[in-house]
């Protein structure tokens, strides 16, 4: 009975808080709602960010291992055969594939396909292929054979046979085979043929039987074995035996019922000689297990590569996906601080937003609040009717935001992934309730912050009653929190001690090369980012100086509008710095953002004219036609505009340093090839023409005229004119050449020397082609010297159309000439059009967009809640103004002289703030991001040591034209909060305002 009274007691208590908080709620719903607006939408940015990142990184995690079937595939290596009467060969197989099976679900459970059934095949060296044999046509030459044991049940769904039968389980001892097409063509083998490989040569001369293995064929089969994951990228296709005299010998290969292999060997091997036994020892067992990926997620990289590495620790693995996940993983470490900084700047920027709305919300509220606390109302009835207010909104936010970021994420990977991770993204976002953990934090700390700052602003608030509110309205009494406790100076120091230690990484070399490829783009930022931080904040510091100074001005005008806008400014600035803070922030960041996707993007095309050089360019291999006969021969390719052929090769210094070669034909290089401004100051034209002008003169002197790359030219010590000697490699060793240092430029694109040999070093010298060839012939006649690559043109360069007719005509002819001769060659559409759709690169493109578009999405809202909470606190003094006979006109004029300045001021602050974030944060950003990795990933180009020994192109800020379109949204936005302002004043009731306060 007491605790119901208790309790009833109780809520007639709350009546009163009840009725005051529906009385504040008529007050200020509109205020509350577009509080809560604005709220929301900074809730859905921060959780949305991690939902993307999560599905770009498993999207990238995907991509590399269905890249090719083997990127799945687990082989074992099982160990060599063993005949024992007493342990059949069958319950070996079958013994071993039990123990692999409990080995694999004991240490990478749940990322095979179940139930286990792995394929294993029975391999066999190269036999050769006997000559003497009554049943057998020979061919012109000896040749070699090797068996690769199937179960054929597997087989005949993977393979189509041409001719013949599918071999028959018999108790003979004449091995059935069948042979793919090329094997039969090249043997000149049908149905029914019959041959003989030698296991072991006798060392006695006498050829035993049981020293031989008898074979007939049984079918003619074809197979798509290059796509087909069952051959495991065995493509059956006859391979030149290396060797003296095995000009027109190769190594064939033939299919044999696994089991039937195992029977005959097995009753040759009481009988065979030792010598066969050891030949037969050689045959040995393959396992192959299939990783199942469609449940694989980016979190489970570390734990697959912990058990992939415990069962290479206990079975030896052939092969596993383990290098391909540990390199991914390396590639997300270099994005990944520079994304969680950026990632931790949206959040702090939305956190802050997020405060100061809720401040602001408070502050429109204090008369109110100064009313209550002037008639007794206690702190614990003011603090319950707001903060009420607030938890009712951000509930209904914290439930709110996570369902709309997770539409949010699905139409943001739906515009910027492609089709084939379209599914990764419905997947992961198909069961809402396993998203929570990722985003509970998020949701947590953004209502945290709302909150706190709603208590600290309501505490502040209750310490104020009806006459300090008024001095305070007057004037100012009290500093800000930051200004109070030296936040600018605590910046500062922090931003100091930011670049310190970058600069000590740098010039130290305290740590790796790949974590100061990790932290160092951090802590630039970091410092960048505390350093514009204290610049603001020291203006803001000086701000009330300055309008105080401009009051003093404006008084001795003739007008007195702009001395009452800038005086009441002067004596209360707090709310003005406050806003001012926040929109500059994030108008900086706005620039930031979208320099930083430009920069990133040009980066990304200077980045591939580099690697390629032209639209196409590769190798030339086993080709005796002159330079203008190839020239021709690629200009006549349809959709190729120009063409030109050269020489590529590394030589040496004295020192043994590599430097790189390119002779070109001064001809045609010029307009096959993209030149960037770069590159250097003069045109290429310009450059052609020097050397060729100095062409005879080399010539006659044995002297190669040179343009040399900035970094060679530094290494070498060079003036321009200077001769120095460069060695050319040569089948006895090396020979010196003379060259003649002409011009000094910064790049000279194309990697090739890198590309083709492995070789890291400096970009080299570029040459005339007949210059260079001329010399090199002379020079070693002279010293009798073989050289071990002619100098014959072995790379080409191509300017194309860029229409998909053309490109699909030029990639055809050189995939063509790739599988004939084994050439490479390098597509710079297709290289720039794989980095846009690579999940690592869109991981961090999609954040940049949200960081976008965050300064946009929360400047209206903060901008109307600062002009709604300004009119609330400014409506007394403006009706005095409009009571004392001022037009409305010039009311107006009053609040556009207060608003305008501070527009004009935050615009800039935020244009300047962004300028300079962009200006010492960029080159370490895009140049530690996973754009130039990436873009030497996707060429097949090593990386090893690169970035420390060959000078890239420098990192070019780039400033894209829709930054005009941010400011000129920014300036609309401001606009219409004024617009906003004006027609509230426009629209007061004066004859209830002029009624005397509450108080």
């Amino acid at each position: 009975m007491t605790t119901t009274k208790s309790i009833i007691r109780f809520l007639r208590s709350l009546i009163p808080d009840f009725t005051l908080i529906y009385w504040q709620l008529r007050q200020s719903w509109q205020l509350l709602i577009l509080t809560g607006l604005g709220t929301l939408a900074a809730l859905i940015v921060v959780c949305t960010i991690p939902l993307y990142s999560r599905i770009t990184l498993t999207a990238g995690l995907h991509s590399i291992l269905e890249a090719t079937p083997n990127n799945t595939v687990l082989a074992i290596h099982g160990p060599n055969l063993q005949f024992q009467p007493d342990h059949p060969t069958s319950q070996f197989i079958i013994s071993t594939t039990r123990s692999y099976n409990q080995t694999l679900q004991r240490e990478v459970p749940g990322y095979l396909h179940y139930p286990l059934q792995p394929d294993v095949i029975l391999q066999t060296p190269p036999y050769v292929i006997m000559q003497q044999d009554q049943y057998y046509d020979p061919p012109p030459v000896s040749n070699q054979l090797s068996l690769q044991g199937y179960d054929l049940q597997q087989v005949k769904q993977h393979i189509h046979l041409v001719a013949g039968s599918w071999p028959e389980e018999e108790q003979g001892q004449v091995l059935e085979i069948l042979v793919p097409r090329e094997t039969a063509d090249g043997l000149g083998l049908h149905p029914g043929s019959h041959m003989k490989i030698e296991l072991a040569a006798n060392p006695s001369g006498v050829q035993e039987p049981t020293d031989n293995l008898s074979m007939v064929v049984a079918g003619v089969f074809a197979s798509n074995s290059s796509t087909d994951l069952f051959w495991h990228d065995n493509d059956f296709r006859p391979s030149q035996l290396n060797g003296p005299n095995t000009a027109q010998r190769y190594a064939f290969q033939a299919l044999a019922a696994r089991d039937t292999m195992l029977r005959i060997v097995s009753t040759h091997s009481s009988q065979t000689s030792s010598t066969t036994l050891a030949a037969l020892s050689l045959w040995t067992f393959n396992w192959y297990y299939q990783l199942d990926t469609r449940q694989m997620n980016a979190q489970q990289i570390d734990s697959l590569m912990q058990g992939l590495s415990r069962v290479d620790d206990q079975i030896q693995l052939t092969y596993s996906p383990f290098d391909l996940l540990k390199t991914y993983k390396n590639r997300t470490l270099v994005v990944q601080l520079p994304t969680e900084v950026l990632l931790a700047l949206i959040t702090g920027m939305v956190l802050l937003f997020v405060g100061l709305t809720s401040s602001l919300l408070v502050y429109s509220q204090l008369p109110h609040i100064a009313l209550l606390t002037s008639r007794g109302a206690e702190r614990r009835q003011i603090m319950s009717i707001f903060l009420l207010q607030q938890a009712g909104m951000i509930l209904a936010t914290a439930c709110l935001g996570p369902v709309l970021a997770v539409q949010t994420t699905r139409i943001l990977a739906h515009f910027l992934l492609s089709a084939s991770d379209q599914g990764i993204a419905t997947q992961f976002l198909s069961e809402p309730l396993q998203l929570l953990p990722e985003i509970l934090g998020f949701v947590l700390i953004t209502a945290a912050t709302a909150i706190a700052t709603t208590v600290l602003a309501i505490y502040q608030a209750t310490r104020i009653d009806v006459l300090l509110l008024r001095r305070r309205q007057a004037r100012q009494l009290w500093q800000p929190f930051w200004q109070r406790y030296y936040l600018d100076l605590f910046a500062a120091l922090g931003a100091l001690s930011s670049y310190s230690l970058a600069l000590y990484e740098m010039n130290t070399g305290a740590l790796s090369e790949e974590n100061q490829a990790q932290l160092l783009a951090p802590l630039i930022l970091v410092a960048a980012i505390l350093t514009i931080f204290a610049l603001l904040l020291l203006l803001l510091r000086t701000f009330p100086f300055l309008l105080t100074r401009l009051s003093i001005l404006a008084a001795r005008s003739r007008s007195a509008t702009p001395t009452l806008a800038i005086t009441q400014l002067a004596r209360a600035p707090q709310q003005a710095l406050s806003t001012t803070i926040l929109l500059s922030l994030t108008t900086a960041f706005a620039l930031f953002t979208l320099v930083f996707m430009a920069t990133q993007t040009q980066r990304a095309a200077d980045i591939a004219t580099y690697i390629v050089g032209a639209d196409f360019s590769g190798t030339i291999i086993n080709t005796q036609d002159t330079p203008a006969q190839q020239t021709t021969a690629y200009r006549n390719l349809h959709g190729v505009i120009s063409a030109t052929v050269g020489y590529s090769n590394i030589i040496y210094s004295a020192q043994n340093t590599v430097v790189g070669l390119k002779a070109v034909d001064t001809t045609t290089f010029a307009r096959s090839v993209i030149w960037s401004p770069q590159n250097s100051t003069q045109s290429l034209d310009t450059l052609m023409d020097e050397l060729s002008s100095h062409r005879t003169v080399g010539i006659a002197n044995l002297a190669v005229p040179a343009i040399i790359d900035a970094q060679t030219w530094n290494m070498l010590g060079l003036h321009t004119g200077d001769s120095f000697t460069l060695f050319q490699p040569t089948g006895q060793g090396r020979l010196p050449i003379t060259y003649i240092a002409l011009v000094k430029i910064q790049h000279i694109p194309t990697f090739s020397y890198g590309l083709d040999n492995g070789a890291a070093g400096s970009e080299g010298l570029m040459v005339d082609y007949q210059t260079y060839s001329q010399v090199t012939a002379i020079a070693a006649t002279q010293a009798q010297a073989f050289l071990r690559d002619p100098i014959l043109p072995n790379y080409f360069w191509l300017h194309t159309r860029s229409d998909p007719t053309s490109l699909k005509a030029i990639r055809g002819a050189l995939n063509k000439q790739q599988k004939l001769t084994g050439a490479i060659f390098y597509d710079r559409y297709l290289l720039l059009n794989n980095l846009y759709h690579d999940p690592l690169y869109l991981n961090l493109m999609g954040i940049l967009l949200l960081g976008a578009c965050v300064p946009l999405a929360l400047s209206l809202p903060c901008c109307l809640i600062a002009t709604w909470s300004l009119l609330r606190i400014r409506l007394a003094q403006l009706v005095v103004l409009r009571a004392m006979g001022a037009p409305p006109l010039q009311i107006l004029a009053v609040l556009g002289w207060e608003q305008i300045p501070l527009y004009l001021v935050l615009i800039i602050m935020g244009v300047v703030a962004g300028w300079m974030l962009s200006a010492m944060t960029l080159p370490a950003l895009v140049v530690s991001s996973l754009t130039t990795k990436t873009l030497f990933m996707l060429s097949n180009v090593s990386t090893t040591n690169f970035t420390s020994e060959v000078q890239l192109p420098s990192v070019q800020m780039a400033i894209p034209n829709y930054v005009g379109l941010l400011l000129g949204a920014l300036i609309l936005i401001c606009l219409l909060a004024l617009g906003l302002l004006m027609r509230m004043v426009l629209r007061i009731s004066f004859h209830k305002s002029l009624r005397l306060d509450n108080d």
